[in-house]
């Protein structure tokens, strides 16, 4: 049983994947480009990097990921929803003295998404970019988390919606949970401890 949950943001807590596909689509088509919504969705869930660099050849990659940014700040406060099975696993976290953090490529702004969705109030402690640690899937920054708060290792799951997530986890020394409602990625090539498709499966394991 696990008595520490750290979450990925975009993805696992946010549902904010259709605003960066709009905003993707939104760059695209300005510039005259159609590409299919299934496709830019596929590079955004590898990395934001992965699909500037795989569109740069049609938006240049600065380019789009400001645009992205821009489209993202101005839009997804509006648009925002917690994953699914989000609110039911918090809640069972609470009652049960569980407790949750957040480990996100975002930055500040994630305590104001936190604040629209009146969730704020079930996280202790955050870890945004605004720290500027390596990037997952590199340890580093899960690993000051996890220390300025006393968590211990072997009872803590990072949770989220990419591999990046789940190997960040797995090279901290704890288990991951792979998120993956759409079925995007192979669970055996990523080779989580534990997948899920909606987050209030995880209930079983506090």
């Amino acid at each position: 049983m696990y008595k520490n949950l750290i979450f990925d943001f975009d993805g696992t807590v946010g549902d904010t994947y259709p605003v960066f596909n709009a905003g993707v689509q939104a760059s695209l088509t300005a510039r005259g480009f159609h590409v299919d919504p299934a496709e830019t969705m596929a590079a955004l869930k590898v990395t934001f990097a992965h699909m500037a660099q795989t569109f740069d050849h049609l938006v240049p990659a600065d380019t789009m990921r400001a645009e992205l940014r821009e489209y993202r700040l101005a839009h997804t406060e509006e648009l925002i929803q917690p994953c699914a099975g989000l609110l039911p696993l918090l809640a069972a976290a609470r009652e049960r003295g569980v407790r949750c953090y957040i480990y996100t490529h975002s930055g500040g702004e994630v305590q104001k998404y936190l604040r629209c969705m009146g969730i704020e109030e079930h996280f202790v402690d955050l870890m945004t970019a605004n720290e500027n640690y390596p990037l997952k899937p590199d340890p580093t920054a899960l690993l000051v988390l996890c220390e300025r708060n006393n968590l211990v290792l072997s009872e803590s799951l990072m949770i989220g919606d990419r591999d990046i997530d789940v190997h960040a986890g797995q090279n901290a020394g704890m288990h991951g949970c792979l998120f993956d409602p759409d079925g995007f990625y192979d669970p055996v090539k990523v080779g989580a401890e534990i997948n899920v498709s909606s987050l209030d499966e995880l209930i079983a394991y506090l």
